[in-house]
């Protein structure tokens, strides 16, 4: 199910997704609304999984991360226990940023960030 937003919730995500370390203050006085009603909606967009956390993004380049690669891969297997099995091991390799599967000759693309 699609959620209804309105005016000040696509406002809110907005500016959320400039800065999620905003104050509920800071928030509300960029898009117009009293602090209540502003945790209220900020309150709702998480319960409802709109809003799925927050996080740090660290610069890869200092902290020893130089060299930024794509990788194709081809499994040898195309089944669904295959890609299972696949995607638990690149979850645990903290190197794997991305990963996106694909259709055609090779089945996935992975971007990885290592030291050079």
């Amino acid at each position: 199910m699609i959620a209804k937003l309105d005016h000040y919730d696509l406002k809110l995500l907005s500016e959320l997704q400039k800065d999620g370390r905003l104050s509920n203050y800071d928030l509300a006085e960029r898009i117009a609304l009293s602090p209540s009603q502003c945790s209220r909606r900020r309150s709702r967009l998480e319960a409802e999984g709109i809003i799925e956390g927050y996080k740090a993004i660290v610069n890869r380049t200092k902290v020893g991360l130089d060299l930024l690669v794509v990788v194709s891969v081809t499994l040898s297997a195309q089944n669904q226990d295959g890609a299972r099995r696949f995607g638990t091991l690149i979850n645990d390799l903290p190197e794997v940023i991305e990963a996106f599967a694909l259709t055609g000759d090779m089945d996935y693309y992975l971007k990885v960030a290592v030291a050079a």
